[in-house]
């Protein structure tokens, strides 16, 4: 009985997750406040430019590294699911502002 509470609460957590995503990504399509700076950064880190560095940014490194993980592992999934669907996702749609956005989501 406790355990499909328990899978109810992260079922409802996750739709919960998924819906704000959503909600910011309709409100604000484009990149919001210092994302251009975040997301182009991770984006360099995406494309394997670890060279690429924006003066103006003051966060970790290594924080971009994250969502580049991130992307890859969507861009993995994407593969493997492509017995299912025309074509696995791009590199660009795995690594796009909306994509990167989520990361904050789960975080």
């Amino acid at each position: 009985m406790a355990r499909s509470w328990l899978a109810v609460g992260c079922a409802a957590w996750v739709l919960h997750l998924v819906l704000v995503s959503r909600l910011f990504q309709r409100w604000a399509p484009k990149a919001y406040m210092d994302e251009p700076f975040h997301v182009a950064q991770t984006q360099h880190y995406c494309r394997g430019r670890f060279d690429v560095w924006d003066p103006k940014i003051t966060t970790f490194p290594g924080l971009y590294l994250i969502g580049v993980v991130y992307a890859h592992a969507l861009r993995t999934g994407s593969h493997l699911l492509s017995i299912l669907t025309s074509q696995p996702a791009s590199l660009a749609q795995t690594c796009s502002t909306a994509s990167l956005r989520f990361v904050n989501v789960l975080g």
